[in-house]
């Protein structure tokens, strides 16, 4: 029972550092490519790649992490077209808006493919 609960606690630990290591890598590529005006486009790509060096660090399988992988590719790629819409048309109240209501749609049609992957 204890050893159970010791490896539960070392396992929080690592995925609380590589949380931590995260967080500091965001800040830190934000701050300078605000600081040296670098293009947003090919970085957002870049970080994009940051939770598959996650799973690595905390030694979880690729395969068990397919169907978050995919609901958060459908949620956030979807999302932004209700926010580029709002935005054109209403400015950055818009955006908002269009995100929120755009989080909230793609959420239930994301959540539709991630449940029958995970079933299969």
């Amino acid at each position: 029972m204890f050893i159970i609960k010791d490896r539960r606690r070392e396992k929080d630990r690592g995925v609380s550092h590589v949380l931590k290591l995260h967080i500091y890598v965001i800040a830190v590529v934000g701050y300078i490519t605000l600081d040296k005006k670098l293009p947003i486009g090919p970085i957002v790509f870049v970080l994009g790649f940051l939770p598959i060096f996650a799973l690595v660090l905390v030694k979880r399988q690729i395969k068990s992490a397919v169907p978050d992988l995919i609901f958060r590719s459908i949620d956030t790629g979807l999302l932004a077209i209700p926010a580029l819409v709002g935005g054109t048309f209403f400015g950055v109240a818009g955006a908002i808006t269009g995100g929120v209501i755009g989080d909230a749609l793609t959420a239930g049609i994301a959540g539709f493919f991630e449940g029958s992957i995970s079933t299969c």
